[in-house]
């Protein structure tokens, strides 16, 4: 999306940090909040400072790949919208490549890029 004139994501990871457009605090104003880890990007979630269920996924992967235990990431994420499937894909897509060895990081870069190419599909298709 463009925000006065510069290309914006709604989120993106950057020096270690989940940056996410508040959705909270939308339209009035444009305020990022920045997760440093996989319990403030649960908050964001769980608070719906991230909305829509493919960004809750990609928001996801990037807590899960800032933690240091996959598996107690994935328990606290699943806790914050129990019923959201996009969330619980992109969980178990991110245990399974850090499982696999994968790099963490890589791995969500990429889940986020398909996600957005999905949704760029949907858009021109309907």
């Amino acid at each position: 999306m463009l925000v006065n004139g510069k290309e914006m994501r709604s989120l993106w990871f950057e020096d270690g940090c989940l940056k996410l457009i508040d959705q909270r605090k939308l339209p009035a104003k444009l305020e990022i909040f920045e997760a440093k880890s996989v319990e403030e990007v649960a908050y964001a979630i769980k608070e719906m400072v991230v909305r829509g269920a493919p960004a809750i996924g990609c928001a996801a992967v990037y807590g899960m790949a800032m933690a240091k235990d996959a598996r107690k990431a994935a328990e606290i994420l699943r806790n914050t919208r129990p019923t959201a499937h996009d969330l619980f894909y992109a969980i178990d897509y991110m245990l399974k490549k850090i499982e696999e060895g994968e790099d963490a990081i890589k791995s969500a870069d990429a889940y986020v890029e398909s996600i957005i190419e999905k949704c760029r599909k949907i858009g021109e298709n309907g």
